[in-house]
């Protein structure tokens, strides 16, 4: 009575009831099967008839309330209000084709409606439909509790494997052979930025050990992160690369790496020259974080742009209701990032 996943052809379901209905009778009414006769075949009609419209009608209920009011919203609540529209609906139906058998079909004047007979009948319709109701209750809610619970797995196996990779894109080798290289090249003319780029490269590394096993971290740390990522990526780049920070007495905490992959999606995916040089702003603004960069996206890489972005965004989308919102114009990439107010763990 209520809806599968997939709604099986008509002419299966008509046979499926066949079946159920005359398994229903033969409990119901053993009685009905001693004269294989025209009481019989009526008795079956009957049967059918009830075990169909009350299948297809509540079925048809099930399918809207899937739709308007799903499982997830509420369980509970959702539970009785569908036993409370099946029974509205049922009932009446139920009441109807019994009216319908016993006057035109079996000639029962209309007095025989307060007989013992069809007050029996129709409780005993009315027990069926809601045991059956119940049991597929019970098998749908479960799936869907199954369905739920599957989701949420794969929620959080999707956000250990988005900071897995963005621990694994700071370790690359590549990455620390790139500013070991950098920093090589500039210890012979200027020791004191070499010592600091050293500094900041520690940092990052300390900040990837601290946190590689936190859902959130507080913006703060997370800023702090940022600016020593941005000043290894500034040294590589030069002039070429430009940073403007806005971020000042912020509250409030984020998913581990998300200004991190921020950063390093505009670096990654925009032509940096000194004709076109890369201008990447952080503002605060509401309790959020405002990260925009000019855009100049490089051919070779555009395709591959969201995947950063769709990391953050299954990680905001386990954590808590707040989006992270995305938009692009001709001439910028704005990534508008919530801060949250949860505990980190």
């Amino acid at each position: 009575m209520t809806a599968g996943k997939e709604a099986k052809p008509l002419w299966q379901r008509l046979f499926v009831y066949l079946i159920l209905s005359v398994g229903i009778l033969l409990l119901a009414c053993p009685r009905c099967f001693v004269n294989l006769g025209s009481d019989i075949i009526w008795a079956g009609l009957f049967s059918f008839l009830l075990f169909t419209t009350l299948a297809e009608g509540n079925g048809f209920l099930m399918r809207w309330f899937n739709r308007v009011y799903p499982w997830e919203s509420n369980p509970k609540r959702r539970f009785y209000l569908s036993l409370l529209v099946i029974l509205c609906f049922s009932i009446p139906m139920i009441l109807l084709i019994n009216v319908i058998f016993f006057v035109w079909v079996w000639g029962q004047p209309l007095s025989s409606f307060t007989s013992k007979q069809f007050y029996n009948t129709l409780v005993l319709s009315s027990m069926i439909t809601i045991i059956i109701s119940l049991f597929l209750f019970s098998l749908e809610f479960l799936d869907k509790w199954q369905e739920l619970a599957e989701v949420q797995e794969q929620k959080k196996n999707k956000a250990l494997y988005a900071q897995i990779e963005s621990l694994q894109n700071q370790i690359k080798p590549h990455f620390l052979f790139n500013n070991l290289n950098a920093v090589t090249s500039i210890i012979p003319d200027d020791p004191d930025t070499a010592i600091k780029f050293i500094n900041q490269l520690s940092k990052v590394y300390r900040y990837i050990l601290d946190h590689q096993h936190d859902e959130l971290v507080d913006v703060v740390t997370e800023l702090e992160f940022a600016r020593s990522y941005a000043f290894l990526s500034g040294i590589r780049y030069g002039e070429k690369l430009n940073f403007d920070w806005q971020v000042e007495q912020l509250q409030g905490s984020l998913p581990p790496y998300t200004l991190q992959l921020l950063i390093e999606n505009a670096i990654k995916h925009n032509v940096i020259s000194r004709h076109k040089p890369l201008s990447i702003s952080l503002r605060a603004e509401q309790g959020k974080l405002i990260v925009r960069n000019n855009l100049q996206v490089k051919e070779a890489e555009g395709a591959s742009w969201g995947i950063g972005l769709n990391n953050i965004k299954e990680r905001y989308a386990l954590l808590s209701q707040e989006q992270v919102s995305v938009q692009e114009t001709e001439a910028e990439f704005i990534v508008v990032v919530p801060l949250l107010n949860l505990k980190s763990t």
